[in-house]
């Protein structure tokens, strides 16, 4: 779902980029009657001023985030759009031309990222294909079908690109709304679910210096403090655990669990291993421990 939204949005910043590449000129010879030197001269504004962002430009993206330079990307082209359609002078159009770092470079840059980040093992170069298809393809050659036609219907390019600037700035409004809302809590699950999984040994120190600043006098806490292999595995066992923290009620319940409970897999009980570490479920699982919190 994540790439699928993000190829759309690499889409849809492509219609405004095919319509402005397509039309500016145009609209800058004909409606502003700019001189043929400002033509290419806006090209190299646009270009000079991106080399100093380009420049920061990972720092810029691991900063912000990548969904977030989409969101810039489609409200720079809303500014920028909507600038041009009150600009009344060619000259008046270089601010608006410098914003096509945000529109087109730190985009790109920021694409790249999340492809970097998100593409399937083996689908790098496959995603990027995508991504440059939709953006600079389908997306640039529907903006440009869809501007000329609007300028055929509305006979204003400063209308046309009025209208376009209001779809750039409702897109990034709609992205941004989604991200909020889905991505983000999708992200952070799946964060804790990897927090909760990621590691193998289980460091038990601060709790055990916890036992023992609370229990100085108990047996347990002079055992686990030696730290040796087999009082460590005692520590562990859940009967023993209990009898530590002196719970008759809870000694009696595990008791009468005793008669009851199966072997179970040997893999999903705590070991020790000869390092003297604390391992849960085979070594693939981190087991939290709440030992401070029992107690």
């Amino acid at each position: 779902l994540e790439i699928m939204v993000f190829l759309f949005m690499m889409f849809v910043c492509g219609t405004m980029y095919g319509f402005v590449e397509t039309f500016l000129f145009v609209f800058l010879k004909e409606d502003l009657h700019a001189p043929i030197y400002l033509l290419g001269l806006t090209i190299t504004t646009g270009a000079v001023i991106a080399v100093p962002f380009l420049y920061y430009s990972n720092a810029i993206v691991q900063k912000i985030g990548c969904d977030r330079v989409i969101v810039l990307a489609l409200l720079m082209y809303a500014v920028r759009y909507l600038g041009y359609s009150f600009v009344n002078c060619a000259w008046y159009a270089f601010p608006f031309e410098g914003l096509e770092v945000f529109t087109f470079f730190l985009l790109q840059v920021g694409a790249a990222e999340f492809i970097k980040n998100h593409a399937p093992p083996g689908l790098l170069a496959t995603l990027s294909g995508l991504m440059g298809g939709a953006h600079l393809g389908f997306g640039k050659g529907l903006g440009g079908l869809l501007g000329g036609i609007l300028i055929e219907y509305t006979k204003s390019t400063h209308r046309a690109f009025w209208y376009f600037g209001v779809a750039a700035f409702v897109c990034s409004i709609f992205y941004a709304s989604f991200v909020s809302l889905f991505m983000v809590k999708r992200r952070m699950a799946k964060s804790r679910n990897i927090s909760r999984t990621d590691g193998n040994n289980v460091d038990l120190e601060n709790d055990l210096k916890t036992m023992r600043n609370k229990h100085p006098g108990h047996p347990a806490n002079h055992s686990a403090e030696n730290g040796n292999k087999a009082e460590k595995e005692k520590f562990l066992d859940e009967k023993n655990f209990v009898k530590q923290i002196e719970d008759p009620d809870a000694i009696k319940a595990i008791d009468d669990d005793d008669s009851e409970r199966q072997d179970g897999d040997e893999d999903s009980k705590p070991k020790v291993n000869d390092a003297g570490e604390i391992m849960m479920n085979g070594g693939k699982h981190k087991m939290q421990s709440q030992l401070s919190s029992s107690i």
